[in-house]
């Protein structure tokens, strides 16, 4: 914001009363709209969250063009955060709205205040570049007092300005408060029949002296405060820039030997392991099945990260053969990567997908691409911009992510699969799903195909029923399926998304 000393200024300037009107404004559609979010969390996220989400960052982004940043070509990073608010408009999956929160706050902040320093001059994200981006984005705390100071000047401001709409308001402010406090309650001492019909204001005059109240409006302050705090620290020029002439470059000798020696106890490791590598079946306890996926996919992030750190340390900073040796060192966690995709692979076939088994499987799809990219990048000519392409990855792979039914894909892949011959999948364990699954789950149990046929359920079904009481294998779905109603008639109309307003009534 272009703003003075609030002493020399006896004016706000249009654009600064249009940014902080505006936040005012998403502000008390917060306090408004979105305050079921305290009774029932993710749940009462809906249209009501991707309405605010979506405003918000639109204000950022005309402040973002009002200081001459083009937002063409920041579309890279635009869009998938666009996707991942679109996201609570279309599903209720709590999961991914709940970790949407943090990583949709991170990315955009981070990619908002890059957007600045790319504007002058292209910087490479390295150590000192990320610390850049890092310190701007919180050095909001250091300009909430000016934030304060605005949103005081324009209140004051406010009740010095008269106009017919700010009388016509008063009037009718006062005539609700002195037909509530005195005239109702008179009235309805007289007749017992007009009490009953007012019977809603006594209701209203609760709420209205609640502690909610005056939650609500601190609420409304502080997020109208911390909102112009935002745009005076991140909406102005951000003249941080580094060039390929800054880069520092290791020791050859040093990172070689690390390097070198790393990748002879990946190949001991792998020479080891190369019975286990690919697995053609799983043990039969679920106990060990769980410990051999489990183990392989840690590792994989465990050397996905390595791999990625010492590529940052010595890519373009090396001399030829030490680069040489980090394509090896990558190809190697490729093969360890083809191994723990297959171990998931045959888990989530035998025992199904889940929460943990899906997101699980779409690491090993990112950690694929991002290794399969770093060796294409090794191998080529010319440097890459390996930290800022790792994070977009992560963000468009995560916007993609949430706008796909992903709910919808657990089951249906659960039901499928438990058709197969020698299937361990307990189809009741998806009562964990959302309404996502409402309709879907309705469709299923009038076609009989939630029954549970396979023997462990069997099993399991007759050790829990008294003795002589076991008849067949079924789970009730009902209790589900009536939860799940409850859960979306709860919702305001404004807390609905696509998902919720497309069930069979």
């Amino acid at each position: 914001m272009h703003v003075q000393d609030p002493s020399a200024q006896p004016h706000l300037a249009r654009i600064d009363r249009i940014k902080l009107l505006w936040s005012i404004g998403l502000s008390l559609f917060w306090v408004v709209f979105l305050w079921g979010f305290f009774e029932r969390d993710v749940y009462a996220l809906g249209a009501n969250a991707f309405v605010f989400l979506a405003a918000t960052m639109t204000l950022f982004l005309w402040a973002m063009l009002r200081e001459g940043v083009p937002l063409k070509k920041n579309l890279f990073w635009i869009v998938p955060i666009f996707m991942i608010a679109l996201g609570y408009l279309l599903y209720d999956n709590p999961f991914l709205k709940v970790v949407s929160v943090p990583v949709l706050a991170a990315t955009f902040i981070l990619f908002y205040n890059d957007a600045f320093m790319t504007a002058h001059g292209r910087a490479r994200w390295d150590a000192k570049t990320v610390e850049a981006l890092v310190w701007r984005s919180l050095s909001v705390v250091t300009h909430v007092r000016k934030a304060g100071e605005l949103v005081g000047r324009l209140a004051s401001r406010a009740r010095r300005e008269s106009s017919t709409a700010k009388r016509v308001a008063t009037g009718i402010v006062l005539f609700l408060l002195i037909a509530a406090i005195v005239v109702i309650p008179l009235l309805s001492s007289a007749d017992a029949q007009f009490a009953a019909t007012m019977g809603f204001v006594n209701e209203w005059i609760k709420k209205l002296f609640s502690t909610s109240l005056f939650g609500r409006i601190l609420v409304f302050f502080l997020l109208s405060v911390f909102m112009v705090a935002a745009l005076l620290a991140w909406a102005r020029p951000f003249p941080h820039s580094r060039t390929d002439a800054e880069t520092k470059h290791v020791d050859s000798i040093v990172i070689g030997i690390v390097l070198g020696g790393m990748l002879a106890l990946y190949g001991i490791f792998l020479w080891i392991q190369l019975g286990n590598i690919w697995v053609g079946k799983l043990p039969v306890e679920f106990s060990e099945t769980e410990r051999l996926v489990k183990d392989g996919f840690w590792q994989l992030i465990f050397l996905t990260v390595i791999n990625v750190f010492f590529t940052f340390i010595a890519y373009r900073k090396t001399v030829q053969a030490v680069q040489h040796l980090l394509i090896a060192f990558v190809a190697a966690s490729l093969l360890l990567l083809a191994s723990a995709g297959q171990r998931m692979t045959l888990y989530a076939t035998y025992y199904g997908l889940s929460y943990e088994k899906f997101f699980a499987s779409y690491a090993v799809v990112f950690c694929a691409i991002l290794l399969i990219w770093l060796v294409a990048r090794l191998c080529m000519r010319g440097r890459a911009d390996v930290i800022k392409f790792s994070a977009l990855l992560f963000l468009w792979m995560y916007a993609v992510l949430t706008v796909m039914p992903v709910e919808q894909i657990i089951l249906r892949s659960n039901v499928a699969l438990s058709k197969r011959e020698g299937s361990q999948i307990r189809l009741f364990e998806l009562t964990m799903l959302s309404p996502d699954v409402l309709d879907l789950v309705r469709k299923y149990q009038r076609e009989g195909v939630l029954e549970e046929k396979n023997p462990f359920y069997t099993r399991e079904a007759s050790a829990a029923a008294p003795e002589g009481a076991y008849s067949k294998p079924t789970f009730d779905w009902n209790p589900w399926i009536k939860d799940r109603e409850q859960r979306v008639s709860d919702k305001k109309w404004y807390e609905l998304n696509v998902t919720n307003l497309l069930l069979e009534r």
